[in-house]
């Protein structure tokens, strides 16, 4: 679901109810507990650099700030072995007048683990944003759309953070999906944060389904873990070669529940798995499939089989 275009007055009328809840959910949480007082912000530059021992500390934090009716949590990528704590920006953020806050990293966030190197790819991705790495604010408050942060924890701790228009956002959304590529897991993140904002991949791959036949086969239950297990089988039955990434997208009924997706379709939220192969005319790709199924319905799906690059 896309943010909805609202009247200025409806906005700020929904920023003020979600945030209230938000406070009132969580109580002191999310408050400093360390360092209430504002820090000195360190130059971009530095970032790009970063020692072993840095880039194991690491965490990059993206706010939304724009028009919204609910609270969207805010993706944590953090080292590995770093615990995410969203209290460690906190000193590093821009006061903030207008409409726009860090608001949203009160809604729960979404942390998710990435290999040490893969923080440094992040930000050096980015590193040619001037309206980043300047690590300024917009002129007019009610122009934020998203924030990014950086966090080191050890061995000095330091922070830098800035604040982007819409447009200024569009190339820093896709230099994070590009760095982000051998980590299916903080890409699926990422890329259903950018599906809520309107910040995706404008590239579609091509539905290809009338050029395969595919057989869902092999349901059965799986007793060590309670889920549903099977495989799909796809063929391609034309004479030309379909393209590398290849997803199978599945049409499930609302009591099922597809585990071992690679993410969702945006818009329209149905999940798929996503194999980075080749299928040459008559060759097969299997896509193991993980289902839970706690009502025992029948397992009834629709599946459809997208390829090449771009948003699924």
């Amino acid at each position: 679901m896309r943010p909805q275009k609202l009247t200025r007055s409806a906005i700020v009328l929904a920023k003020s109810m979600v945030l209230s809840r938000c406070l009132l959910a969580v109580g002191v949480l999310f408050l400093p507990t360390f360092a209430a007082e504002a820090q000195t912000v360190t130059p971009f530059s530095y970032f790009t650099t970063l020692t072993a021992a840095e880039r194991a500390s690491s965490q990059i934090k993206v706010t939304y700030m724009g028009p919204q009716l609910a609270g969207l949590p805010s993706p944590i990528f953090h080292a590995s072995n770093e615990a995410p704590n969203a209290e460690l920006f906190v000193p590093f953020h821009h006061p903030m007048d207008g409409e726009a806050s860090y608001a949203n990293d009160s809604a729960g966030g979404s942390p998710v683990p990435v290999a040490a190197d893969s923080i440094q790819a992040m930000i050096n991705s980015v590193s040619g944003i001037s309206a980043l790495t300047d690590g300024g604010t917009t002129a007019d408050p009610d122009d934020a759309f998203v924030a990014l942060s950086i966090v080191v924890r050890l061995p000095v701790w330091r922070g830098f953070d800035s604040v982007l228009t819409r447009s200024e956002t569009v190339g820093v959304v896709a230099q994070l999906r590009s760095a982000l590529v051998n980590e299916p897991e903080a890409l699926r993140v990422h890329d259903e944060f950018a599906c809520i904002v309107g910040m995706s991949d404008p590239m579609r791959p091509v539905d290809v389904t009338s050029s395969v036949t595919i057989q869902v086969s092999g349901v059965r239950p799986d007793l060590a873990t309670g889920h549903f297990v099977g495989t799909a089988k796809v063929t391609n039955s034309s004479a030309t070669s379909i393209p590398a990434p290849i997803s199978l997208i599945l049409e499930l009924p609302s009591t099922l529940r597809l585990v071992n997706d690679s993410g969702r379709t945006c818009p329209g939220g149905k999940p798929f798995v996503t194999l980075d192969t080749t299928l040459g005319p008559g060759a097969v790709a299997n896509f193991s499939l993980v289902f839970s199924n706690p009502d025992l319905d029948r397992m009834a799906v629709a599946p459809k089989l997208l390829a090449g690059p771009g948003t699924r």
